[in-house]
C-alpha cells in the first residue's frame, strides 16, 4: 500500500467510524488529494455508508436474483423532462 492509500484508508475509517476526520487525516489527504479530491473523497464514503445503511435496513441479499429483480428501477418521465 502506497503512502497516499494508507492515508485515504486512514481517512475514510476515521470519517465512518467518527463522523469526522482529525486535522492530521485532513491535511495528509488534503496534501495527497488536493482539495477537491478531499470533497470527493468525503462524498464518496458518505454514498458508500448511505447504500449500506439502506441495504441493512431493507434486508437487500446481494447474492439474490429476486432482490435484483424486485429493487429495479422504473423511472417516470414527464415528457418535457425526458432525457432522450
Amino acid at each position: 500500500m502506497t503512502k497516499a492509500q494508507a492515508h485515504t484508508h486512514e481517512f475514510v475509517r476515521q470519517l465512518l467510524t467518527n463522523q469526522r476526520v482529525t486535522d492530521a487525516a485532513y491535511a495528509m489527504s488534503l496534501d495527497d488529494l488536493g482539495p477537491a479530491g478531499v470533497v470527493e473523497l468525503t462524498a464518496i464514503a458518505g454514498y458508500y455508508a448511505m447504500v449500506t445503511l439502506m441495504i441493512n435496513v431493507h434486508g437487500f441479499d446481494p447474492k439474490s436474483a429476486e432482490a435484483w429483480k424486485a429493487a429495479k428501477f422504473q423511472p417516470q418521465f414527464e415528457a418535457e423532462d425526458d432525457p432522450s
